[in-house]
């Protein structure tokens, strides 16, 4: 049964994942993702892909690491 949920394993990976979408889907304008974790090295090293868009949002659920909480708690706005 197909699922809109991605996990990322060593076989398939939500990098893998996420450009091989952004770069194959041409009208894309947006970036809305949910996630559990979040880690700005990964932000960091999808965002080339995501210049272009118009909107980038991101849900965080559990815990995100300390470069992001620590640009939080002090009013940065680092990644726009």
């Amino acid at each position: 049964m197909p699922s809109k949920f991605f996990t990322n394993t060593h076989e398939r990976n939500l990098f893998d994942k996420f450009t091989g979408i952004i770069q194959n889907m041409k009208d894309i304008y947006a970036f809305h993702a949910v996630v559990g974790y979040f880690r700005s090295s990964g932000y960091f090293k999808l965002q080339p892909y995501l210049e272009n868009l118009e909107s980038i949002k991101i849900l965080v659920g559990i815990n995100v690491d300390q470069n992001v909480l620590y640009c939080t708690e002090k009013g940065y706005d680092i990644f726009w």
